[in-house]
């Protein structure tokens, strides 16, 4: 019969490695999950996984590349998928009432191929807009500031877009 032992000083010093390398072990990464019942995520931030392990392909069957996804679905990117990455105004920090306010947005490229068109569908509490039809060229991983897709009166009572 073998035994394995553990030493208490061999432990410790492994947790105060793995502790100071923390980051590169264990990324902070919000994986945007599908649905909270579905583990499915839609980032490539994590295509940091290791190589060489003689996994394959995926729990659905989709072949693993290099450098695969960490867990235990595989992320292909999108060639066209575009959203938006920041709202600019209205701004928390200049609020206008009572005036009407350009909506400014920024719209990224998070596909993998450029894109030349896309439609921009928001709310305003919860009703709907005008979809703004935008044009353009915008590379992946590229993004374009300034976009004006609408005007609403501002008031006093809590916006939502």
């Amino acid at each position: 019969m073998v035994h394995q032992t553990f030493s208490l000083i061999g432990i410790h010093v492994w947790f105060d490695t793995a502790t100071a390398n923390s980051a590169a072990l264990w990324p902070a990464i919000n994986p945007n999950l599908s649905a909270y019942n579905n583990p499915r995520h839609f980032t490539s931030a994590l295509k940091k996984g290791a190589t060489g392990l003689g996994v394959a392909t995926d729990l659905f069957g989709t072949t693993r590349v290099s450098p695969p996804t960490i867990g235990c679905y595989e992320y292909l990117p999108s060639p066209f998928d575009a959203g938006i990455s920041a709202i600019t105004s209205p701004s928390i920090s200049t609020p206008v009432c009572g005036i009407n306010t350009p909506i400014v947005v920024t719209l990224r490229n998070y596909g993998t191929g450029s894109i030349t068109k896309d439609t921009i569908y928001w709310k305003v509490n919860g009703v709907a807009q005008t979809p703004y039809a935008w044009t353009g060229t915008l590379a992946s991983g590229a993004s374009q500031t300034g976009i004006v897709i609408g005007i609403i009166p501002l008031q006093l009572d809590q916006i939502i877009i």
